[in-house]
């Protein structure tokens, strides 16, 4: 069933509900969200809903006020996509560049620089493999020259880890260039540590494989 565009109000522009038994001051309601422009808002739109003739008008000119805030609550969330990468998020998406860019041409070299000595290699499909000899061993048996790995930019998220390095995850994509038809796509999660200055994989989840395509 289609959502009504209240439906959508009530997700794009979200307030907390106040409880009977532990009322809150419109101040109180308005503070601690987001920026003092953000706040200065929300207490504007908390008081004039509270005064009778607010509800009355938004009743009447509903036609009216509702194309108006969807149209802000889109410009916002599209400020926040528009929003530039952080530092670890660039540096961790070049590290993913460079890594299968060797994967798809078989550059065994440059994949055994990347990965740790005591990788774990986690594959819903295989299981567990340990050790930077089986996994070369394994892409020189079962991928060269027969699959191509493709990542799905919208899906990449990166987060650091204190003290270690960082964690990836997303969506990669698989092509057989001998079978442009057969494609299909996996959840992936990797950790990489940042290790007298050098980046390594020291840590692999690859799965949910054989569901089709998880992503546009």
């Amino acid at each position: 069933m289609r959502a009504s565009p209240l439906a959508k109000l009530g997700k794009c522009c979200y307030y907390p509900r106040q409880t009977r038994s532990k009322p809150k001051s419109a101040a109180k309601a308005a503070a601690g969200y987001g920026d003092e422009h953000t706040r200065e808002q929300n207490l504007f739109v908390i008081l004039f809903m509270q005064s009778g003739e607010g509800v009355c008008l938004v009743k009447r000119y509903l036609h009216i006020f509702l194309p108006v805030v969807l149209a802000l609550c889109g410009t916002r969330a599209k400020a926040q996509s528009d929003a530039q990468p952080d530092a670890l998020f660039l540096t961790i998406k070049s590290l993913d560049a460079k890594l299968f860019d060797a994967y798809n041409h078989c550059d065994l070299t440059t994949l055994g620089a990347m990965v740790s000595d005591d990788l774990e290699f986690y594959h819903d499909q295989t299981g567990l493999s340990v050790g930077k000899a089986p996994f070369l061993a394994a892409i020189k048996q079962n991928i060269c020259g027969k699959v191509q790995r493709e990542l799905l930019p919208q899906t990449l998220e990166v987060y650091p880890l204190k003290g270690y390095g960082a964690v990836e995850i997303g969506i990669h994509r698989f092509h057989h260039p001998g079978d442009p038809a057969n494609m299909g796509d996996a959840r992936f999660i990797m950790l990489w540590q940042n290790k007298d200055n050098a980046w390594k994989v020291t840590r692999v989840i690859s799965y949910e494989h054989n569901r089709g395509l998880l992503a546009k």
